[in-house]
This record gives C-alpha cells, structure tokens and sequence, in this order.
C-alpha cells in the first residue's frame, strides 16, 4: 500500500467487497505507513488519517460495511496515533450532522449502531464533547437532551461570560497595591484626576479587581487626604 502525496484519495472498492479476506488489512497498513512516514508535515498526515477513518465509518452508514467489522478496525487503528481516539470523535461529530441532515432512518441507525460498537475503546467524555445532544440521549449516554443543554449553557456561561473579582486585597494583593500608589501619590504636580481614573480602570481591567472595592478604597484615601477634595 502506498502513501499518497497529500492525502488519501479514497478506499478501495475492492477492499471493502473482500473486507474480511484482505480488505481490513489493507486498511490497516494504510493507516500504519500513514503514521510511520516521515516525508508529510503532522497535519497533512492527521488529515490522511482521519479520512481513513471517515471513509471507513461512511461505508458502515451506506451498508457496506457491518458495524462490528469496521470498529474492530477502528479498535486496531486507535493503537497507531496518541490522538487517534479524539481524530474518531472528530469523524463522528461530522457524520452526526450529516447524518441528521440525510433525514435517512436507515442511515442514521446505522450510524448509531457504529458509534455504540466504538463505545469500549473510545471515551464518552470525549463524545459528548463532539455529538448532539439528542444523539447523546439516544446512544444512553445522556438521560436527557434538554437538561444536558441547560447545564452544558450555565457552564459555558461560567466559563466564558462570568467576570473574575476579587474583592479582598490578599486575593489580588499586587493590583491592590498598585492602586493604592495610585491614589497616595503626591498630588501638587500637574496630575489630574482624569489620568488616575484612567489608570484605575487600567487596574481594574488588568487585574480583575472588584469595581466596588475599589470604590470602597477611593472614599478611604479621601478620608485620609481631606485637603485634595478638588481633586477627588
């Protein structure tokens, strides 16, 4: 079996017709020279590798292929690469949209059907990273859809949108400081207090500090420094 220049442009018929006598063997030495050649930068082989594997699970979804016969190769295939298991969860996010875009029963059971066959040596944390929740729900991997999709947003919330604050001063205590340089520095030069909000803010941005701590500690500088009231 050769490598081809960039890519692989695609399964033998004849592979898949004799699967069983030399098909899934020619399969697998595919895959092995893909992995072992040194002569492809890493991502034009994760590409070759992973439409081996997409053309592989395609031909289970048309019904060429039985789903235990493509996952035992697929079980063999997920040895050759460190991230063969997350290129496989890849594959499956994709026929899981196209699948559902078929609108085709048959086709989608087939897919399913596969996918629950790779369940033993794929995990099912990276699955429901890549898959529907609905398909979650009906491979059982999810109890349901609708939960999972609440929760999966509150996360995604708190991950992304939720702002940090600190409000204690050791919880931040170098943006504290820095602020409070900020406002005890001496005033009688030409600074105005246009530049030090704008620098405050800058300290606020930069290290997540509480806006209201932080007004907190303006309105006790200004208790301690009564004769800038101008300035404050």
């Amino acid at each position: 079996v050769k490598v081809s220049k960039m890519a692989v442009a695609g399964l033998s018929v004849d592979w898949i017709k004799n699967w069983e006598k030399y098909g899934k063997s020619e399969v697998l030495q595919l895959c092995r020279n893909l992995t072992e050649s040194k002569n492809y930068e890493e991502d034009v082989t994760m590409r070759a590798v992973q439409q081996v594997v997409y053309e592989v699970a395609y031909h289970v979804i048309r019904g060429n292929l039985k789903q235990e016969q493509a996952a035992s190769a697929l079980s063999d295939i997920m040895e050759l690469r460190d991230d063969m298991c997350s290129i496989l969860a890849d594959v499956f996010c994709i026929l899981d949209i196209e699948t559902n875009c078929l609108e085709d029963k048959v086709r989608r059971d087939h897919f399913t059907q596969l996918v629950l066959a790779c369940l033993y040596f794929i995990s099912d944390t990276l699955l429901k990273e890549r898959l529907d929740p609905e398909t979650l729900e009906s491979l059982g991997l999810i109890k349901q859809s609708m939960q999972f999709n609440q929760k999966s947003v509150k996360i995604k919330t708190k991950l992304f949108y939720k702002q940090q604050k600190f409000n204690l001063l050791r919880e931040e205590n170098e943006g504290y400081a820095k602020l409070i340089s900020e406002l005890g520095q001496d005033l009688s030069g030409n600074i105005s207090s246009d530049s030090v909000l704008e620098n405050i803010k800058s300290l606020i941005g930069c290290f997540n500090l509480d806006p209201n701590r932080v007004l907190d500690i303006i309105l006790a500088v200004f208790e301690c420094r009564p004769e800038h009231d101008d300035f404050f």
